[in-house]
């Protein structure tokens, strides 16, 4: 991310990231790509991951504390 936006502003790299962690308090925290096309498999695992993550978040509001974001606009 730093990079393309290094280019297309033609600010420096580490200017960028200067102004991205310190001024803005942006932090990378995770980069995981997913996978498009799952097995059927993958699929049960993931309901039963997301039937405990609605388990959880109803006993102590763990959803509350997630960040998402799609980076698709970049």
């Amino acid at each position: 991310m730093r990079r393309d936006t290094a280019e297309g502003t033609n600010i420096n790299r580490k200017r960028v990231h200067q102004i991205l962690r310190e001024e803005l308090g942006m932090q990378k925290v995770c980069a995981k790509l997913v996978p498009k096309n799952l097995t059927p498999e993958q699929k049960a695992r993931r309901v039963e991951l997301c039937e405990e993550w609605m388990n959880a978040d109803l006993e102590e509001g763990i959803l509350n504390r997630v960040v998402t974001g799609d980076e698709s606009w970049v």
